[in-house]
């Protein structure tokens, strides 16, 4: 799907609960400030199923990946009236945030703590000049 060129929130997901309770808190917030919303899923082929063929395997996370989004849509978004798109890409998390909002027209950023690193996070919050919100998982980890 294409960007908007509207003014966007920029949802960063791994899908795991506690992304999943950052989208809970993303959504109310792109409603109240009118941004478009974007969902970015960042991967490493390091995770590759198939070891013989990376490609495929990125075939494979890509497909499983929008499926997943796919379900958000219908549980959450669509019944919210968001405009939203999905980008599911190779690459580091930093690099893949970094390039989606010099690309785009992000107006905040929102991730769930346990996508933070301690060794990349610093660098981006460096060079961000847009909100950033981290989330906190509700459960201990």
């Amino acid at each position: 799907m294409a960007a908007s060129p509207d003014p966007s929130l920029l949802y960063v997901t791994d899908f795991s609960d506690a992304s999943l309770e950052a989208l809970h808190w993303a959504i109310p917030e792109a409603l109240k400030h009118h941004l478009h919303f974007s969902v970015l899923y960042p991967f490493r082929l390091d995770q590759v199923r198939r070891k013989d063929n990376a490609v495929l395997s990125k075939k494979d996370i890509d497909r499983d990946a929008s499926e997943k989004f796919e379900g958000l849509m219908e549980n959450l978004l669509k019944s919210n009236k968001l405009t939203y798109d999905f980008h599911s890409e190779v690459g580091f998390l930093r690099d893949r945030i970094a390039d989606h909002i010099r690309k785009n027209n992000v107006a905040m950023l929102v991730i769930g703590k346990n996508q933070v690193s301690e060794e990349s996070f610093p660098e981006l919050v460096q060079e961000l000049n847009i909100p950033l919100v981290i989330v906190p998982s509700k459960k201990r980890q």
